[in-house]
């Protein structure tokens, strides 16, 4: 594989910026030398993950990654004169790196399905919302708002995708607990079964069909939740 090539070099690269950081340690302030030390080597240990679990052979991602890592060593003299911005350059192209193992690996469609089984969830609970928190359509297309953002931040690979859908999970929890102790409690109740019929104007019937949808609905909804929002605190890092 020509990206497994590129790691490889990329690796040398990274060591090479290792060794230099680690002569330079003496001159920074204790802050900055602990932090450089442990990225620098959480670049190193991903890089080494990527090339030993390499599946995807992406060329251009190996090459921008290792154009970074160049960049860094050859500016490495001007970088050193501002440690904030060192620290800054360095924590960058750690984070791309080791964002980009999930796509070496191909493990980012687990991320991938994570997130479109949020967006399941959400919309579901979006659905059920009006019938059990009294809210209304506007306050609904309001709860849109911040899905469309994390929607937009995800495709950009941003943590902010992942950060909003993390807020929103409890939303999405309540309506379904909700929706679930309702509807098992009026599946064993006939009288609110009548009753919920009658208020509706439908036939017995149809209304147990609507309990049962409403509960499928629910606990779908609630397990999707709940799995999703594992895998993505899980797999945070292959977000930057």
């Amino acid at each position: 594989m020509q990206a497994k090539e590129k790691l490889n070099e990329l690796l040398k690269t990274l060591e090479e910026l290792d060794s230099k950081l680690k002569k330079f340690f003496p001159k920074l302030p204790p802050k900055y030398s602990i932090s450089l030390s442990k990225t620098i080597t959480r670049a190193i240990e991903y890089t080494k993950k990527s090339i030993s679990e390499c599946r995807i052979d992406n060329v251009k991602l190996a090459d921008a990654l290792l154009t970074k890592a160049k960049d860094a060593v050859k500016n490495f003299t001007l970088l050193s004169r501002y440690p904030p911005k060192l620290a800054l350059t360095i924590e960058r192209l750690t984070t791309a790196i080791v964002a980009s193992y999930w796509d070496f690996t191909g493990k980012i469609n687990i991320v991938r399905k994570a997130y479109r089984r949020y967006l399941t969830s959400f919309v579901i609970a979006l659905i059920i919302a009006p019938l059990f928190l009294k809210i209304s359509i506007i306050l609904v297309g309001f709860l849109m708002f911040p899905l469309f953002i994390s929607m937009h931040a995800f495709r950009a690979r941003r943590k902010l995708g992942a950060i909003i859908a993390s807020a929103l999970t409890p939303f999405t929890m309540l309506v379904d607990v909700m929706a679930l102790n309702y509807s098992v409690r009026t599946l064993f109740s006939p009288s609110d079964i009548a009753e919920a019929a009658s208020s509706m104007g439908v036939d017995l019937w149809i209304m147990y069909l609507i309990i049962i949808l409403i509960l499928i609905g629910a606990t779908i909804s609630l397990i999707l939740s709940i799995t999703s929002f594992i895998t993505l605190y899980k797999n945070i890092d292959a977000l930057v």
